[in-house]
């Protein structure tokens, strides 16, 4: 078992520690603040290349992550709600790709 300290040597034991972990817990809060901010740069908000923004287009509703909920917010809408962008506007005109039949092609004559 733990020996019993005195009440005066156990309070300070505490306040140290309890001084030490908000250290701690203020040093992680601004890694977690320098992480958020380099996750919600692409290449529209800073010098990144845009090779570097992936596949995925951004976002056009929001600038920051940080924002994201006060745009929703004035808007009215959720942002679950809304669709996801249209991968090709495009439409099939029904015809086979190639050569149509009866068609006579052109091409270079053979050269003796």
């Amino acid at each position: 078992m733990i020996p019993e300290l005195p009440a005066t040597m156990s309070a300070e034991i505490l306040l140290k520690e309890n001084a030490e972990l908000r250290m701690r817990v203020a040093c992680l809060e601004e890694r977690c603040r320098e992480l958020e901010e380099k996750v919600g740069k692409n290449s529209q908000n800073s010098s990144k290349p845009p090779s570097s923004d992936g596949y995925q287009k951004p976002c056009k509703n929001s600038n920051s992550p940080d924002h994201s909920d006060d745009l929703s917010a004035d808007k009215g809408t959720d942002p679950s709600d809304e669709k996801p962008n249209p991968k090709s506007l495009r439409q099939s005109s029904g015809n086979k790709a190639g050569g149509k039949k009866g068609h006579q092609g052109t091409c270079l004559k053979p050269v003796s």
